[in-house]
């Protein structure tokens, strides 16, 4: 493994625990990551629509978004 592979799946392994413990399967974060949307504060302000377009995300995904919203937005 290259140094650079070693630097992006170290960064990759960061951006994953910092979903931990905040309601969303492995699976959501996951698709997540896979579009760049890497860490839970910029979740917050992620439109539903958008959301929608991300591979692996659907109804389900969405419920655990949602009450991981309701925790933090008005």
């Amino acid at each position: 493994m290259t140094t650079r592979n070693r630097s992006a799946a170290r960064e990759g392994a960061s951006a994953k625990s910092a979903f931990e413990h905040r309601g969303l399967s492995e699976r959501t974060i996951r698709a997540l990551l896979a579009c760049a949307i890497d860490s839970p504060e910029r979740l917050l302000f992620v439109r539903d629509e958008t959301l929608l377009g991300i591979p692996g995300v659907g109804a389900a995904s969405l419920s655990e978004i949602a009450k991981y919203r309701d925790r933090f937005l008005p």
